[in-house]
């Protein structure tokens, strides 16, 4: 279900091929795990750290980032993404 709600964004991330994605709001990181065929790199970032707490759990292959999306990108220290 969940997967096919987000088809048309992996449909678009298939054509770009973006090197580096980044999901704000990522909560269990579920469709952060997903993009991970599509980019080098992924990274979930949600403000509830239970949420992230399980999804490193459920899904420990991708980055899950316990902070508030605002406070990680001022941060990054130079650190981009390809797609946000």
């Amino acid at each position: 279900y969940t997967a096919g709600r987000y088809r048309a964004v992996f449909d678009m991330m298939a054509e770009l091929r973006p090197r580096s994605v980044l999901e704000i709001g990522c909560a269990h990181g579920l469709a952060t795990w997903l993009m991970k065929d599509f980019a080098e790199t992924v990274v979930g970032v949600d403000i509830i750290g239970s949420r992230i707490a399980l999804g490193r759990h459920l899904f420990p292959e991708v980055e899950l980032v316990a902070a508030d999306f605002a406070e990680y990108l001022a941060g990054l220290g130079g650190r981009r993404f390809d797609l946000i």
